[in-house]
C-alpha cells in the first residue's frame, strides 16, 4: 500500500510526539526514498557534538513532549509512558551521536508488525511545556556542562534530562493531582500540613502517595510495584512500617500492665473512703448533740397512723409489723431519748419487723419506709433546732452517703458486682466491673475512680487491644476503631479524654496516613497488581533489559515518593495553573527536587 508525502507526514510527528525514534527514523528513511530530488541533493555538512546537543536541547516541542511524557508516567503513571521515560535517555544520548541506552517498553498487545503501522502508530494526548520553558532549560543545562568537568557533550545531555524531567514530573504531577485540596498562594493546605506535621513529629514522614492517593486500580498497583522495584520505594516503606511499629509498641507499654486488683481495689477503696467519711460526719453531729433530749413526735404521729391501718385486718393483720412498731412507739414515747439512740431506733426498725422470716415481707415494706422518713425528719429537724440548718444539711448528706454510697455511685448491679469482685476475686466478676459494655456503667465508675485508677482503667483497655495487635499498627487500628465505635464511642470518650485522647487520636491519624506500609509487599498481590508487574516489567526481551528498567523505574517512584516532591506537588496544586505565581511554583518546586533527580542520573 502506498501513502501519500502528508500521510508519512503526519505520521512522522505522531512518532515524533510518542517519543518512538526508531520508528520516526523509518518514517523518515521512508520519506527520503520516497523523494528523489532530496536523494540528489548533496548531504550537509556534518554538525559538531555540541553543535548537535544545542539544536536538541533547543528542539522546544519535541523535547518538551518526551519530558512531559516522562513526568506524567509519575502521577498517572499510564504503562506506555514509561516508554517517554525511556525516549528521554534515548534521545539524549542518540541526539549526540551515541547509541541508544534503554530497549523500548513493549506494550501488553503485540505491536503490529507492518513497518508502516509501526510508524504512524501514536502515543499522542500529553501536554508539553512551553517553548520558551524549554529553551531557557537548554541554556542552563549548556551553563552547567561547561562548569563541569568531564566531557562537555555527555554533560550537557545529563544536564538537559535532569531538567527538563524535573520540570515535567512536576507541571504533569500537579495537573493529575487535582483540587481536592484548598489553600490559597500556593502554600500547603493547612489540614494537610497539620497532618504532616504530627506524622513528622513522631518520626514517620508521609511519602507522596500517602497523602496524595492513587485514583484508580491500575495506579495503585503500580505504586505497589515501585515497592518491590529495584531502587523502588521497598526501603521507605519498610522503614515506615519500622518507626510505625515502634509507635505502637511505645504506646501499649506507656500505660504498663493491666492489674485487675488495682481497678477493684480503687473503686471499693474510694466509695468506701466516701462511706467512712460519711460516718465520720454523722459521728461528729452526733457527738455535738450530746444527750439533749429530742422530740420524736413526727415519728410517733406516722407510726400511730400506720398501727391503726394494720389492726383493721384483724386476725390476718402482719403481727410482726404491728408488734415491732408498737415497741417502738413505747421507747420514742420516753422523755430521755437523744439524737444518738433516736439514729439507733431508726437502724434497728427493719430488722426488729423481719423477726425470723428470711426476706423482709413486702406487706410491711411500705408501712416501714414511711416510718423511717418520718424519724429521718425527726432528726433532721432536731439538728437544725440545736446547731442550725448548715450542720442539719450536712448531717443529711453523710448519712445518704452512710447508708446508699456504693448504690447511688454505682448502682446497685454494680456495687453487687463490686463487692462480689471484692471478695471473691474471680476474673469474670472483675472483667463485669471493668468492661462493662455499658456507657452507663463506666460513667458511674469513672468518677469515682482515682488518678492511679483511672490510669489502671486506661490500661485494662490498652492491654486488651494488646492481646490482639501485637505490635501490629494494622491491627492496632483495627482493635482502636472497634472501641471507638463502642457505643457511639461514648466508653472511648470516657476513659480517653483529655490528654489522653488527643495522644491516641494522633497515633491514630498517623498510622491511618500511611497505612500503605502494613501491606506494601506483605500480603499476596492482586491479580490486578500482579498483571501491573507484567505489564511494567516483564514484557522486555532481556534480562538486563528488564533489569535496567526495573532499576530505572524504581528510581523515578522513589523520586516521586520523595518529601520534597510531595511538598513541592501539594504546593503546585493549590495554585493556579498558567499564572506567573503558578510558574514560579514549578520553577522552585523544580530546583528542589533536581538535586535528587541529579543524584540519581549520576548514580546510573
Amino acid at each position: 500500500m502506498a501513502y501519500s508525502r502528508e500521510q508519512l507526514m503526519t505520521a512522522l510527528r505522531n512518532a515524533d510526539a510518542a517519543g518512538d525514534t526508531e520508528g520516526a527514523r523509518r518514517i523518515a528513511q521512508m520519506l527520503s526514498s520516497g523523494d528523489q530530488s532530496t536523494q540528489n541533493q548533496s548531504q550537509p555538512e556534518e554538525q559538531s557534538l555540541v553543535g548537535k546537543a544545542t539544536d536538541w536541547l533547543t528542539g522546544g516541542q519535541s523535547a518538551g513532549q518526551i519530558a512531559e511524557q516522562a513526568g506524567r508516567g509519575l502521577v498517572n503513571i499510564p504503562f506506555d509512558v514509561l516508554q517517554g521515560g525511556a525516549s528521554l535517555i534515548n534521545a539524549i544520548s542518540q541526539g549526540l551521536g551515541g547509541p541508544k541506552v534503554l530497549d523500548d517498553v513493549y506494550r501488553p498487545v503485540d505491536r503490529p508488525t507492518d513497518p508502516y503501522a509501526q510508524a504512524g502508530e501514536t502515543i499522542g494526548g500529553y501536554l508539553v511545556p512551553g517553548v520558551g520553558t524549554a529553551g531557557s532549560m537548554a541554556i542552563g543545562s549548556l551553563a552547567e556542562a561547561a562548569n563541569q568537568k568531564g566531557d562537555f557533550a555527555q554533560n550537557a545531555a545529563k544536564n538537559a534530562g535532569v531538567n527538563l524531567a524535573a520540570q515535567g514530573v512536576l507541571s504533569a504531577a500537579a495537573k493529575g493531582i487535582g483540587r481536592g485540596i484548598t489553600a490559597i498562594k500556593g502554600d500547603i493546605a493547612p489540614e494537610v500540613a497539620k497532618k504532616i506535621a504530627t506524622s513528622e513529629s513522631m518520626g514517620v514522614t508521609p511519602m507522596t502517595s500517602d497523602v496524595i492517593p492513587p485514583k484508580n486500580a491500575f495506579t495503585r498497583g503500580l505504586t505497589q510495584d515501585a515497592e518491590g522495584a529495584l531502587l523502588g520505594t521497598g526501603s521507605k516503606r519498610a522503614e515506615q512500617y519500622a518507626k510505625r511499629s515502634q509507635l505502637v509498641k511505645k504506646q501499649l507499654e506507656k500505660y504498663g500492665e493491666y492489674s485487675p486488683s488495682v481497678v477493684v481495689d480503687d473503686l471499693y477503696g474510694s466509695l468506701k473512703s466516701r462511706k467512712d467519711s460519711a460516718g465520720s460526719v454523722i459521728e461528729d453531729i452526733t457527738t455535738k448533740m450530746g444527750d439533749a433530749p429530742v422530740d420524736t413526735s413526727k415519728s410517733i404521729k406516722v407510726i400511730d397512723n400506720v398501727l391503726t391501718r394494720a389492726n383493721r385486718l384483724g386476725k390476718v393483720a402482719n403481727k410482726d409489723l404491728i408488734r415491732g412498731l408498737s415497741d417502738l412507739r413505747e421507747e420514742l414515747a420516753k422523755p430521755d431519748i437523744d439524737f444518738g439512740l433516736l439514729r439507733e431506733l431508726r437502724s434497728a426498725l427493719r430488722e426488729s419487723i423481719q423477726g425470723d422470716a428470711m426476706v423482709f415481707p413486702n406487706s410491711a415494706k411500705a408501712a416501714t419506709d414511711a416510718v423511717e422518713r418520718a424519724m429521718g425528719a425527726d432528726l433532721r429537724n432536731n439538728a437544725a433546732r440545736y446547731l442550725g440548718a448548715g450542720e442539719a444539711a450536712r448531717y443529711v448528706k453523710a448519712n445518704s452517703d452512710y447508708s446508699s454510697v456504693f448504690n447511688k455511685v454505682l448502682n446497685k448491679r454494680i456495687a453487687n458486682n463490686l463487692n462480689k469482685a471484692k471478695k471473691e476475686f474471680t476474673p469474670e466478676l472483675i472483667n463485669s466491673v471493668v468492661f462493662s459494655r455499658k456507657p452507663s456503667d463506666i460513667k458511674r465508675i469513672w468518677p469515682a475512680l482515682s488518678e492511679d485508677g483511672k490510669n489502671a482503667m486506661r490500661a485494662a483497655y490498652i492491654s486488651k487491644i494488646a492481646e490482639k495487635a501485637g505490635d501490629s499498627p494494622t491491627k492496632f487500628l483495627t482493635e482502636l476503631n472497634k472501641l471507638k465505635s463502642q457505643s457511639d464511642g461514648q466508653i472511648y470518650n470516657t476513659i480517653f479524654s483529655g490528654r489522653h485522647m488527643k495522644e491516641l487520636d494522633a497515633l491514630h491519624e498517623v498510622l491511618q496516613q500511611t497505612a500503605r506500609s502494613d501491606t506494601a509487599n506483605v500480603v499476596t498481590q492482586t491479580g490486578q497488581s500482579q498483571a501491573n508487574r507484567i505489564r511494567t516489567i516483564g514484557a522486555t526481551a532481556t534480562l538486563g533489559a528488564t533489569l535496567a528498567l526495573e532499576s530505572g523505574f524504581g528510581a523515578m517512584m522513589r523520586l516521586y515518593e520523595s518529601k520534597a516532591t510531595r511538598n513541592a506537588l501539594l504546593r503546585l496544586a493549590n495554585t493556579k495553573a498558567g499564572t506567573p505565581a503558578y510558574e514560579r511554583a514549578l520553577n522552585n518546586a523544580a530546583n528542589a527536587i533536581r538535586p535528587i533527580l541529579a543524584n540519581d542520573a549520576t548514580d546510573r
